[in-house]
């Protein structure tokens, strides 16, 4: 697809560095499809402290950037010191990486509209296909097949430069959205699934769970636990919204830490002393 598109970039830390750039709309290659995109969220964890320079960008951290590295950077002087400071392992603080500017947005969802490339080559620059018929391939390449086509709803991680109009996804990096889900629900599939295989492996048929803190990834934590299955959902935090919505949601019991002389006692308390 030829033409430009808007996208935004982080050139540095801090709230007033976004800028968005008129860049050209990228090409797929082989194994990857171009996404228009319908919806995307915003990651507490990386976007919000990748401005506030406590967490790399999402594609510097999937490459071997950590967040130790962004706060020596930018949160280790004596204008600026980082309560973590003695906390990080000194030899591990090198960085070669400038992180910005930075595309930014890892959490999305949108319409395939381009498939790319052509991933194999064929001797004879003709095949045979499964109704009989010959195919001339165009430069001796057939392409290769793929789950995916034109028109298919897909979210996954990871995507980096999601904050954008268009972005370029590998197939193994992106699935299938169900019918039924829209476009700004399935932006949380990314971290779901950061989740889902620590609670799938750790929680049992009829465990009792509690859940410490019921932000974004809390929250579906309660959610995955209690589709596995599990008998009683604790839910500790120190904000009432919060408590109120996972009531709301599945969650047994409720706890306020500033309400309550002992959380480990309430614990026990709510869950019969079984703890």
């Amino acid at each position: 697809m030829e033409g430009t598109m808007k996208q935004a970039w982080l050139n540095n830390v801090g709230e007033g560095n976004w800028e968005i750039r008129e860049v050209p709309i990228p090409t797929p290659g082989p194994g990857q499809a171009l996404i228009k995109i319908h919806a995307g969220s915003i990651c507490k964890q990386t976007d919000s402290n990748t401005v506030r320079g406590y967490h790399p960008p999402h594609d510097h951290q999937c490459w071997g950037m950590l967040p130790h590295h962004m706060r020596m950077l930018y949160h280790n002087t004596p204008e600026s010191p980082d309560p973590l400071a003695d906390i990080y392992p000194k030899k591990y603080l090198q960085y070669d990486w400038e992180p910005f500017p930075s595309r930014m947005g890892h959490e999305m969802a949108g319409e395939i509209v381009e498939i790319g490339g052509y991933l194999g080559q064929h001797p004879y620059g003709e095949y045979t296909t499964d109704d009989g018929s010959k195919r001339v391939t165009e430069n001796n390449l057939i392409s290769d097949n793929n789950p995916f086509e034109v028109g298919d709803r897909v979210t996954g991680s990871p995507i980096f430069g999601g904050f954008a109009e268009y972005v370029v996804a590998d197939f193994s990096a992106i699935f299938k959205i169900p019918e039924g889900i829209s476009y700004e629900t399935a932006t949380l599939a990314e971290p779901v699934m950061c989740v889902y295989p620590h609670v799938s492996q750790t929680v049992q048929f009829r465990d009792r769970v509690v859940v410490l803190g019921v932000g974004a990834l809390g929250f579906a934590s309660m959610c995955i636990a209690k589709g596995m299955g599990a008998k009683q959902i604790v839910a500790v935090d120190l904000d009432d919204a919060k408590l109120e919505f996972a009531k709301a949601h599945g969650a047994d019991v409720v706890i306020n830490p500033n309400t309550v002389d002992n959380v480990a006692d309430a614990i026990w308390e709510a869950t019969d002393g079984e703890g």
